[in-house]
């Protein structure tokens, strides 16, 4: 028979609090191996306690629903780490805001709109001298890819 100990001694053993043991005593779940001396005393046998505590561990029955509070914790952590890899990301430049892409979109469909509304007015005259289909097609083919890779030249400074 090993000798018995002492709750603190116990609470070191199982590396927990001295707290945790005198409630799991006076819970029950310690029981087995708690001997009470005439003045009272708690001897606890340490490797049948070691047992106990690991088989009456605290857990919350399957399928039950933990506290509120627990929840309400678990919540609160998770919201705390998709802060955190928010501002990681945004710290790293991986991430803008909406309203800053949304600008920059608005800009840039406009940049191409009026790059391309521009294009009637500068060969307007080399059309109209124009009387054979293909070289009206090659005319504005060419003033087309032209004005859209100026367009896409100064977004492109516009990044840098």
């Amino acid at each position: 028979m090993t000798k018995r100990v002492s709750q603190r001694a116990l609470a070191r053993r199982l590396k927990v609090d001295e707290k945790a043991v005198r409630k799991a005593i006076k819970r029950g779940r310690l029981s087995k191996s708690i001997q009470r001396g005439k003045n009272g005393e708690v001897r606890i046998d340490p490797a049948i306690a070691a047992a106990e505590w690991k088989q009456n561990a605290a857990k919350p029955p399957a399928g039950e629903p933990t506290s509120p509070l627990v929840e309400v914790q678990r919540l609160v952590g998770i919201q705390r780490a998709r802060q955190l890899e928010i501002a990681n990301e945004a710290r790293l430049g991986r991430l803008v805001s909406a309203d800053r892409v949304k600008r920059e979109q608005f800009e840039a469909i406009r940049m191409i709109r009026d790059a391309v509304l521009n294009v009637p007015t500068r060969i307007a005259a080399q059309l109209a001298a124009q009387s054979d289909a293909g070289a009206v097609f090659k005319l504005l083919e060419d003033e087309l890819r032209l004005t859209l890779e100026g367009v896409a030249d100064e977004m492109e400074k516009r990044e840098q």
